[in-house]
C-alpha cells in the first residue's frame, strides 16, 4: 500500500515501466514513500508534456505541471521553483500525496535518468505501437543540453 510523506531530503527516484497498450507504470519514491500508478496515453502525450515542463524549468520558469491520465481519473505532477530547490508534488483524488524539495540540478538529473532509461526500452522501436505517441527523443536531446 502506499503511503504519503512530506520530506525535505533531496533523495528522489523516478522509474517508468514498459509502455503496453498505450500504458505505463509510473513510480515515485523518495526514502522510504512510494506512489505508483499505471498512465495512459490518452487524450494528450503526457510524456512529451512531462519533458516540456522540466525544459521550461530549466530555462528558469518558476511554476510548471503535467497532467497524466488515469482513466478516468487524473494524477497531476506540479513544479515549483522556490529559490535554488524545487518542490515536487503528485497529487490526484485517487492517490495518496506525494511530495518532495530537492535542488533544481539534482531533479532535472533524475527525471533524465528516468526518461532515457524509459527510452532504452525496446517497445519504442516495435512495430506494433506500445504507446500512442512517438518518444519525445528532440525534447529529450533539449533537455539533456539545458542540464548539462
Amino acid at each position: 500500500m502506499a503511503r504519503s510523506q512530506r520530506t525535505t531530503m533531496p533523495a528522489l527516484q523516478v522509474e517508468f515501466g514498459r509502455p503496453e497498450h498505450g500504458w505505463i507504470e509510473a513510480r515515485l519514491l523518495a526514502n522510504e514513500v512510494v506512489v505508483q500508478e499505471s498512465v495512459s496515453d490518452v487524450p494528450t502525450d503526457s510524456l512529451a508534456s512531462l519533458v516540456s515542463a522540466l525544459i521550461h524549468m530549466a530555462n528558469g520558469v518558476s511554476e510548471a505541471s503535467v497532467t497524466w491520465h488515469l482513466e478516468p481519473e487524473e494524477w497531476a505532477w506540479s513544479f515549483q521553483s522556490q529559490g535554488d530547490e524545487v518542490c515536487f508534488r503528485a497529487t490526484s483524488a485517487v492517490l495518496p500525496e506525494f511530495e518532495v524539495r530537492l535542488p533544481q540540478r539534482r531533479l532535472l538529473q533524475t527525471m533524465m535518468v528516468a526518461l532515457t532509461r524509459l527510452r532504452a526500452d525496446p517497445a519504442w522501436e516495435a512495430e506494433e505501437r506500445a504507446w500512442s505517441w512517438p518518444f519525445p527523443d528532440a525534447s529529450l536531446q533539449r533537455l539533456r543540453a539545458l542540464i548539462r
